[in-house]
């Protein structure tokens, strides 16, 4: 008998983090480690036919358990449009500066100034569950020892994501994590802009 709840299968076609984005892929091997599950995949969207990947397994979504709304673009940009805000409304209270768009780094979708302190934010809308470990290595591949950096995502962290999140953060932190759902979510946000200026 075929257990149907087992995730991911060989053959199976799934959505794979791929830095901060998500690529399709397919299912080739799942094989145990000491860090958990993990799973050699094939790149469907590669100009290379046999590239592959292999990421922890529960980092992985099954391409039919997608529950979004009708437009995964009209998605990314309602959820984009909520945190903008919620972003400048926490700027203008906290007398925060806002460099242009012009002036972004490649990879930040907003900067934050207060004096010489700067603070890099990525904001991030996901069609699968937690985030995985491998795409907060990437995130932190954006701070800076000069400017930390907070990704806000609509999604929490793996089990691993938020160990390796730890380990980053050993011995300063330059990496903030939040999940926005909504306006309840304004406070953890606030938090972690005001930690990462150092103005607590």
């Amino acid at each position: 008998m075929v257990d149907d709840d087992i995730f991911p299968r060989p053959g199976e076609r799934v959505l794979v983090p791929w830095g901060l984005e998500e690529v399709l892929g397919e299912v080739i091997e799942v094989f145990p480690t000491g860090l958990g599950d993990r799973a050699l995949v094939r790149i469907i969207e590669s100009s290379d036919p046999d590239a592959t990947v292999t990421v922890p397994a529960d980092s992985l979504t099954p391409v039919g358990g997608l529950t979004h709304g009708m437009s995964p673009r009209i998605d990314h940009l309602t959820f984009a449009n909520q945190v903008k805000n919620a972003i400048s409304r926490t700027a203008n209270e906290m007398g925060l500066s806002r460099l242009s768009q012009s002036r972004l780094d490649r990879g930040a979708d907003a900067i934050l100034t207060t004096g010489a302190r700067q603070v890099a934010i990525q904001i991030k809308e996901f069609a699968r569950g937690p985030l995985s470990s491998d795409t907060i290595a990437v995130l932190a591949g954006y701070a800076i020892p000069r400017r930390p950096v907070i990704m806000i995502a609509n999604t929490g962290l793996t089990a691993s994501a938020d160990e390796r999140l730890r380990r980053i953060n050993r011995p300063r932190q330059m990496v903030w994590f939040v999940r926005w759902t909504g306006e309840s979510d304004y406070g953890r946000l606030e938090s972690a802009i005001r930690q990462a200026l150092r103005l607590t």
